[in-house]
This record gives structure tokens, C-alpha cells and sequence, in this order.
């Protein structure tokens, strides 16, 4: 049996997983027990919905883990994940979601053992084998719940294993919830004079790691910059009008412009964005008695139009 036709027939036993808000289902030992049998809890004709938690219950007592996640049916595959960080787990469970749309998925679970839950993406149904180097795992709690937060990126499929520490099992509920993406943080300040009419200070504060600022505007009142804000300093700047520069990680202020001259008629934008996360959109216009208030919009995952309302 293909993988492709292994994780179909998965997805048409789970059809009728109850869609409601905070339903769960009851799963038959062993589904979901070899990768390829993965539990389907959304795909694209079935997605998760925002804010409507669904999940199911499972007793994972006689669950194991695997040498060969090709097998069954085939061969050829890695081996199981077992160990998160210096914790070694087993008794392990698979699911698997389907993401339309850019958002931060919550999966928690509860049962009477220490669990493990484990995330890794994978292409599609017929190219089903995991990207183990691009997984995570979460142990953060020592007890019986356990918490997994993580972005999801839009027509993205991410296999889930919940296994319990020791290694243990036992009756486990496993509830998954999908949230509108983050924000980005920041604030941006724009200052004038005249006489000649000039930007006298323009500067975002209290900036986290891993944002990008992006400064542009009409007629030329500005070369277009690009601020990527990390954790350590570049060896170098670029003397171009596309311009990059780095700063250290959460500064309290990026300076972006000071002391320029900006021309009547024109733009001034600045957009604040990070992979992701929900963007800020900042628009000055220029007249010639001044500079107006900065309008504010936001921007969704991956784009860089302004709009009212972002949801991802």
C-alpha cells in the first residue's frame, strides 16, 4: 500500500470527527499508533476553524514506537522520535492537521502520565514521510497536561505525536485549537520643523528580534531602508539605497531617519513585519504647512497591503 493511500484511508475513518466546539472523539486502539495511520484532525476539506477547539481522547496503554516510520506498509523511513531533550518518551500516539491559513495552533493534552508532544511538518498525503530536522518537541511541564504552541503557515501539513515520558501511556485527551496569528511589537515616532520643512527625528522603540522595518515614500522624499532587527550586530552596512541595517536584539530605539528633508505632496510609509505574525503599517502625509498625524492599519502574514482588520 502506497503512503499516499495509507493516509486517505485515515482521512475517510475520521471523516466523522465531531466538528463542534470542544467535541472530542473516542479513537479505537491501536489508530494512530504507526505514523502512516496518523489521525487526521483537519485537511483542507475539512479545516480547523478559529477559535472552535476539537481533539480526541485515546488510550495509548498498548502504543509503541517505531524503528521504521515507513513501516508499515513500506520501508526506507527514520526512526521515531523518542527523546526531548534529556527526556525519554514512548507509548506514542500520531495525528496530523492540515493549516489554511497563517495562525498559532494550541494543542494541549491531559492524562495520568508526564507528556510529550512533538511537532514536524511533512509536504502532502502522497509525499507523507516527516522533515524530522524541522521538528520541535515540548516537555516544559512535569506533570499530567502538557502545552505545545507553534505558528502554522497557510496550505501547510504538520504531523503530531503525543507520547508519555518514561517511557508511559495511558488514557490521554489531545485538544487542538487554532488563534489568529501574533502581532508584531514596536512603536513608531515621527517628528518635523520647519524652515525648510524637515523630518527632525523619526524612530520605532522597544523593537523585538527577528521584525523587519521598512521604511518608503513617494516622490522620492526617501531611499527605501530596511532594518532587520537580530540579535547580533552585521559586519557591515550597505551604502546603497536599499539599505540594511542590523540591531541588537530587543533595542529600546532604531533610529530611522534624522534631520532629512521630505518634499510637500509626498508619502512617508514604515511597516514593521516578522514571519508570521500580524504586521503594522504606519502613513504620514506631507503638506506644506507640516507633516499629518501617522494613520495606522495592519497588515496579514506575509503581505505588506494595509488594511483594517487582519485576521491571517
Amino acid at each position: 500500500m502506497t503512503v499516499k493511500r495509507t493516509l486517505v484511508a485515515a482521512l475517510i475513518a475520521l471523516a466523522a470527527l465531531p466538528a463542534s466546539a470542544g467535541a472530542q472523539a473516542e479513537i479505537k486502539p491501536t489508530d494512530g499508533d504507526a505514523y502512516l495511520d496518523s489521525l487526521i484532525v483537519a485537511s483542507p476539506s475539512n479545516p480547523l476553524k478559529l477559535n472552535r477547539p476539537i481533539g480526541f481522547i485515546a488510550d495509548t496503554t498498548t502504543y509503541t514506537t517505531q524503528s521504521d516510520l515507513a513501516n508499515p506498509p513500506g520501508s526506507g523511513g527514520p526512526p521515531e522520535p523518542n527523546q526531548c531533550g534529556t527526556t525519554l518518551y514512548g507509548n506514542t500516539i500520531w495525528s496530523a492537521v492540515y493549516s489554511r491559513h497563517y495562525g498559532k495552533m494550541q494543542i494541549t493534552t491531559s492524562g495520568p502520565f508526564d507528556a510529550v508532544i512533538g511537532v514536524v511538518p511533512f509536504h502532502n498525503l502522497s509525499d507523507a514521510l516527516p522533515n524530522l530536522r524541522a521538528g520541535l518537541c515540548y516537555d516544559g511541564l512535569a506533570g499530567f497536561d502538557e502545552h505545545a504552541n507553534f505558528l502554522v503557515s497557510p496550505k501547510k501539513w504538520y504531523a503530531i505525536q503525543v507520547g508519555g515520558a518514561g517511557p508511559s501511556g495511558g488514557k490521554v485527551q489531545v485538544k487542538f485549537e487554532l488563534k489568529k496569528p501574533p502581532s508584531v511589537g514596536g512603536q513608531a515616532f515621527l517628528f518635523w520643523k520647519t524652515g525648510p520643512l524637515r523630518i527632525s527625528d523619526m524612530y520605532v522603540k522597544s523593537v523585538p528580534k527577528s521584525q523587519k522595518i521598512t521604511l518608503s515614500c513617494t516622490k522620492h522624499a526617501c531611499s527605501k531602508k530596511t532594518i532587520s532587527v537580530k540579535s547580533k550586530r552585521a559586519a557591515k552596512t550597505s551604502p546603497r539605497a536599499l539599505a540594511k541595517a542590523v540591531v541588537r536584539e530587543a533595542k529600546g530605539r532604531v533610529q530611522v531617519l534624522k534631520n532629512h528633508k521630505v518634499k510637500a505632496g509626498s508619502k512617508i510609509e514604515l511597516r514593521i513585519s516578522r514571519p508570521g505574525y500580524i504586521g503594522k503599517y504606519y502613513v504620514w502625509k506631507v503638506s506644506s504647512n507640516g507633516i499629518s498625524a501617522a494613520k495606522t492599519m495592519c497588515m496579514n502574514p506575509g503581505s505588506t497591503k494595509p488594511k483594517k482588520k487582519c485576521t491571517g
